[in-house]
């Protein structure tokens, strides 16, 4: 097999790619070494795809590539990788290897260095990730990645069997790609997925987590039907498995990935007064997720046990977990003491995603709930106790101490979310005076904890 080495059509140019890379490549080939942009970064240059991390490949052994530069950080120097912290970027370079037998199904059980590019690229998982680009822009493609980036397939290096028995989570990183780039995955490629599925229960749950919040913020709709009818979900740790059911809704909605960024656009213009700090890119990842385990029927327990094992971002796990639990009954049959006491008792994004995953459920557009989340958050009285019109001091001035402060302003605030007090400084003085007066006896002495559910409470 030869090295192929070309110019994709168009030319790739160094300038498609920053000065610091250039000149870490210029670096590394001064003293003679090769040096090769690998993996992701090529793919993505291909496509004309943001690239996010450039990571470089050479014969330099890890001592030679720190003896260039002058802040390097040893970063997996087992795995011969060493990050150069000399230019404007951190920029990972790794010697050319190969790797030994994957006892574990997880990691290669050593490896060994090469000066031959074309070995480090075998070792690696699907075609479109083993291409290399050289300083000069020449592509180096060994195994027709490029074939694969035009006819929009996800296929495996070399035999694909090998390729998955050695690390399972390369099934769950196949499924990601395919969701990604909106790509199909190769017959014999989506078989050895298939075969070795058992694989999955040995990852991780933080690996499985990061790559299935991955496919969230992907256009994952085009991979339902694969998690619906396909042996992944049911190889990994409760709850996952459930989430197959909630797939095979999904999977036979009639709304496409067009549709689906139609609702991610209003569903973030529409929290842009209430979370203005919550990124896009974010939203989109947390709303899927909250859109499969609504459609899956998960408790909020099972959610939040899915949460905790995946290690999401804890901002992220609150607001899903609240969205889920909201998501239990259908926003369209809520009263407006029920919208009132969402809002007042959940975050704010997760009133109005799980107000969007009824509506995507119903039909995958922006609907009757979104619209009423809208109109109900402009006439919210109160969102936390901080916008009670009494305060803990004035419960004190009334007479209350120690933890009846507290049922004081919980009163209070119950009474005008069932909209039986306006949010009036006069008004609520005097109830909490008569309130506090009725519970003096301990006999009438009621303890009131807001509910973490949509219910508002008996009064």
């Amino acid at each position: 097999m030869t090295s192929n080495a070309e110019r994709p059509p168009g030319a790739m140019r160094p300038a498609a790619w920053p000065a610091a890379v250039q000149m870490l490549l210029d670096r590394l080939t001064a003293a003679g070494f090769q040096a090769y942009l690998v993996g992701g970064c090529v793919r993505d240059l291909l496509l004309h795809r943001p690239v996010h991390d450039y990571d470089i490949a050479t014969d330099a052994l890890p001592a030679q590539v720190i003896s260039l530069f002058q802040r390097t950080a040893p970063t997996g120097l087992q795995h011969g990788t060493v990050t150069v912290l000399d230019f404007s970027m951190p920029m990972e370079v790794t010697t050319f290897r190969i790797d030994a037998a994957y006892s574990d199904g997880r990691r290669p059980d050593r490896v060994s260095f090469t000066r031959n590019l074309i070995d480090d690229l075998a070792r690696r998982d699907f075609t479109i990730n083993a291409m290399a680009i050289d300083r000069d822009g020449r592509l180096h493609d060994p195994f027709h990645g490029q074939h694969d980036l035009q006819k929009r397939q996800i296929r495996a290096v070399g035999k694909p069997e090998a390729r998955f028995s050695e690390d399972g989570l390369r099934i769950l990183r196949g499924l990601r790609f395919a969701a990604e780039l909106g790509f199909t995955l190769e017959p014999a490629t989506l078989a050895a997925m298939h075969a070795n599925s058992r694989r999955l229960a040995v990852i991780s749950n933080e690996r499985i987590g990061q790559e299935f919040a991955r496919i969230a913020a992907a256009g994952w709709k085009s991979i339902a039907e694969q998690l619906t009818a396909g042996p992944y979900l049911p190889a990994l740790p409760a709850p996952w498995p459930k989430l197959a059911h909630g797939f095979a809704k999904l999977a036979a909605a009639p709304w496409d990935d067009a549709a689906w960024l139609t609702v991610l656009r209003a569903l973030h213009a529409d929290l842009a007064a209430h979370a203005p700090t919550l990124a896009a890119d974010d939203l989109k990842a947390m709303f899927s997720l909250v859109v499969w385990c609504v459609a899956a029927g998960c408790t909020p327990q099972e959610t939040r046990r899915l949460v905790r094992q995946s290690a999401w971002p804890r901002s992220w796990g609150n607001a899903i977990v609240h969205a889920v639990d909201l998501g239990l009954t259908d926003p369209a049959q809520w009263t407006r003491p029920t919208w009132r006491w969402a809002f007042y008792t959940h975050p704010a994004p997760a009133v109005f995603m799980a107000c969007a995953a009824h509506d995507v459920l119903a039909g995958g557009e922006r609907g009757q709930r979104a619209s009423s989340c809208v109109q109900q958050a402009q006439t919210q009285p109160l969102w936390s106790l901080r916008d009670l019109a009494v305060s803990g001091e004035d419960a004190a001035a009334l007479g209350a101490a120690g933890p009846d402060i507290g049922r004081v302003l919980r009163y209070a605030a119950a009474k005008v979310l069932a909209e039986r007090l306006p949010n009036d400084r006069a008004v609520l003085l005097r109830a909490c005076a008569s309130w506090l007066k009725h519970i003096e006896s301990k006999e009438n002495r009621e303890e009131y904890t807001p509910c973490r559910n949509t219910h508002p409470p008996q009064m």
